[in-house]
């Protein structure tokens, strides 16, 4: 159904939600654009419900205000949950320290509805705190999904991804991508642990099903971040997050690249393509360790206690063949007519 449906994921988020809230009620949407905020509520102890409901009634908001509860804690099951409620097509993935412009939505919609082969779209996050941001912040802040995603407005497929933040995609994309069938292999954020890479597997399995990621400029919320998140014990729980992620996303990675490369090259782009990624996502220059020595003493880690990137590897191989087998079916339907 056309309209927009707004997924704010919270866990114990009520110091954080009444700023989240007062700026998405004042999203400016035209008459005819239906639209939903479907809170889940991601097994909080608080009173984040309460007070939700609470501030969401201060505003006059055409928006209706729906909460769902996922239990299991996790960003992607709390996301996975809100999608399986929404009512609308166009998705906005809203995490409760986000403040959305008040034409976010609305740019976000004419986007969309003009492209129908993105798949995914993003904006900038402009950093706010009520401390002074550190001096190190500048040299991290993509890790905290602020500043620009790509060089200029436009497709930016190559990037492979886009922060969750603000993510704007599908929900008949994502009933594929969640599909119960090849579970998310990573699974974000949970509470004392900072996880990466459910938005970056997001992204990679909406360019496997062979759709287009966007970058628009002025796409644009602010990441509130809290004191506690602004320390240097936190941005290398932060790093290392990416770190042991790196493994599963490089073999989606090796999944899209094969996809556009001969198969002679495929090796040689795909090593480029790798040490690249290395040298510009883990170059910490707080935590001052050799990205590459500790790259491979994580992704060493990783084969010896899990020993199930052999299974990830086919779990990924099978979930990019769906559009082949879907286009070979199809075919076949078709020459069975004639």
């Amino acid at each position: 159904m056309n309209g927009i449906s707004i997924i704010l994921c919270c866990h114990n988020s009520s110091e954080r939600l009444g700023e989240t809230l007062k700026h998405l009620a004042d999203q400016a949407l035209p008459d005819n654009i239906p639209g939903e905020l479907v809170l889940v509520n991601n097994a909080s102890t608080d009173d984040t419900v309460e007070l939700a409901r609470k501030e969401w009634a201060k505003h006059p908001a055409p928006i209706v205000l729906r909460v769902v509860d996922e239990e299991n804690p996790g960003q992607v099951f709390a996301r996975m949950r809100g999608v399986e409620e929404a009512h609308y097509e166009m998705i906005v993935f809203c995490d409760d320290d986000n403040r959305l412009m008040d034409n976010y939505l609305s740019i976000a919609w004419n986007l969309m509805s003009r492209n129908p082969r993105v798949g995914a779209l993003g904006g900038q996050g402009i950093a706010e705190s009520n401390v002074p941001l550190p001096d190190w912040f500048e040299a991290n802040k993509s890790g905290y999904a602020c500043g620009e995603q790509w060089h200029e407005s436009g497709i930016c497929t190559d990037k492979m991804f886009l922060w969750g933040a603000g993510l704007v995609t599908r929900k008949n994309i994502l009933n594929k991508v969640f599909n119960p069938g090849f579970p998310m292999l990573s699974t974000g954020r949970k509470e004392g642990v900072v996880f990466s890479g459910d938005d970056m597997e997001i992204c990679k399995r909406i360019i496997l099903l062979g759709y287009d990621l966007y970058y628009d400029s002025e796409l644009v919320y602010q990441h509130f971040i809290q004191a506690n998140r602004l320390t240097k014990d936190y941005l290398n729980q932060l790093n290392q997050g990416v770190l042991l992620a790196i493994p599963i996303q490089r073999l989606y990675s090796w999944q899209i690249i094969k996809k556009s490369v001969p198969g002679l090259l495929l090796p040689l782009v795909f090593s480029w393509h790798s040490c690249l990624y290395l040298l510009f996502k883990l170059g910490f220059p707080v935590s001052k360790r050799k990205p590459i020595i500790n790259f491979f003493k994580v992704y060493s880690q990783g084969v010896r206690k899990n020993g199930k990137l052999h299974q990830a590897y086919q779990q990924i191989r099978k979930f990019s063949q769906q559009r082949r087998d879907a286009y070979m079916r199809l075919s076949n339907e078709q020459c069975t007519k004639k």
